[in-house]
């Protein structure tokens, strides 16, 4: 089985407005069909990668399963670049959150 599991913070859709359709569409599209259920939250809270939880802002989560094992793809919200698991910068963006050094 597969699906996903999607939180888009209520601040950026108040930002995106009248384009959230189209953000839907796109995220349908990198996800390749997989079914998806979203909600929009303020206040996201987690863990970062130092196990403390904190709060965030403005954050865009996603938990994909799937029934088998895929490399790991992240998009760079800047420039729209497909960031792989084997580069360098993806461990900065997963426990960061963000591009480090850029």
């Amino acid at each position: 089985s597969k699906g996903a599991l999607i939180v888009f913070c209520a601040g950026c859709m108040m930002y995106v407005g009248d384009q959230m359709e189209k953000t839907a569409r796109r995220l349908q599209g990198t996800l390749q069909g997989v079914p998806y259920m979203g909600m929009h939250a303020f206040g996201e809270q987690g863990n970062l990668a130092d196990g403390v939880a904190r709060h965030g802002n403005l954050m865009f989560s996603a938990l994909v399963v799937l029934s088998q094992r895929r490399v790991g793809l992240l998009v760079d919200v800047e420039t729209g670049e497909l960031i792989d698991e084997y580069d360098p910068r993806y461990e900065g963006i997963c426990c960061g959150g963000f591009l480090q050094g850029e």
